[in-house]
């Protein structure tokens, strides 16, 4: 099981094991949002003698066992739970938790996060995401959990695309994918495009200026993110009197047909 407990929760675990004390103290609550209910004398026995520790019930179940597998692939700690905190940020204010509001809290930020879960593993959207698709996917499964824990115990409502994950999980999580993948493309061609403007590959601009326009992005967005890389860079070129990089961007912009004009260059050279 995906546990690993910091040492307040071991500490919890650890009143809770002691009769008498666990009257006085809030139960200790899983990742999942379960909590432990304090075992039968003869069942405590057996286990201290097996564990100085404690032995956790809850055995690895599905959502588990594909966390496991997905953090293996990709690893990245994103896609694993965590314990809930003891506070979070409400209208500029940090709002903490009492012992009751935070079980509250860790209850439904667990309980939500793993049904969540399970729907998500379980869909057909889910099975054709690559690794870092379903990686972002559980992120967010994460965070909307966390949106639902704040609503149960503050004023807090979830909004935007949590709120819509929280209401359709797979449906969202699937559009929001489709976004960050086409978003993904987008930065390639970015970073392409800048690259084949300082090295004065024209034909390699002119592909990834295409490639910007398929996916959706006019010349005043193409013009746009040039400019607010390559003013600072022409800017430096020109008062270092290194003409031949100043008309080497000039040539290579002006070339690209998305609107920059002579104009454009005097202005950033600050004539």
């Amino acid at each position: 099981m995906l546990l690993g407990t910091s040492y307040q929760l071991a500490w919890q675990k650890t009143l809770n094991k002691i009769p008498g004390a666990s009257m006085a103290n809030q139960p200790y609550v899983d990742k999942w949002g379960e909590q432990e209910r304090e075992p039968s004398l003869a069942l405590r026995l057996i286990e201290n003698f097996v564990s100085p520790g404690y032995l956790s019930k809850a055995e690895s179940d599905g959502v588990e066992r594909e966390l496991q597998g997905l953090y293996e692939r990709v690893q990245d700690d994103a896609v694993l739970p965590r314990d809930a905190a003891k506070y979070f940020a409400f209208e500029g204010q940090r709002i903490d938790l009492t012992a009751e509001q935070y079980t509250e809290f860790a209850t439904v930020r667990g309980q939500t996060a793993h049904g969540l879960l399970a729907k998500l593993f379980e869909s057909q959207a889910y099975r054709e995401m690559n690794d870092q698709g379903r990686a972002g996917a559980v992120a967010d499964v994460y965070d909307a959990a966390n949106a639902a824990a704040k609503e149960a115990v503050s004023a807090y409502t979830p909004e935007g695309w949590m709120r819509d994950v929280l209401r359709d999980p797979v449906e969202t999580l699937a559009e929001r994918q489709t976004k960050r993948e086409e978003q993904r493309v987008v930065d390639a061609f970015r970073e392409n495009l800048y690259g084949a403007v300082l090295s004065g590959d024209e034909a390699l601009a002119l592909d990834c200026v295409e490639g910007l326009r398929l996916t959706g992005r006019d010349k005043g967005d193409i013009k746009s993110s040039l400019s607010g890389k390559f003013d600072d860079e022409y800017r430096a070129a020109y008062e270092a009197g290194d003409m031949a990089t100043v008309y080497r961007i000039e040539d290579m912009l002006i070339g690209l047909g998305v609107g920059f004009k002579v104009s454009d260059f005097l202005k950033w050279a600050g004539e």
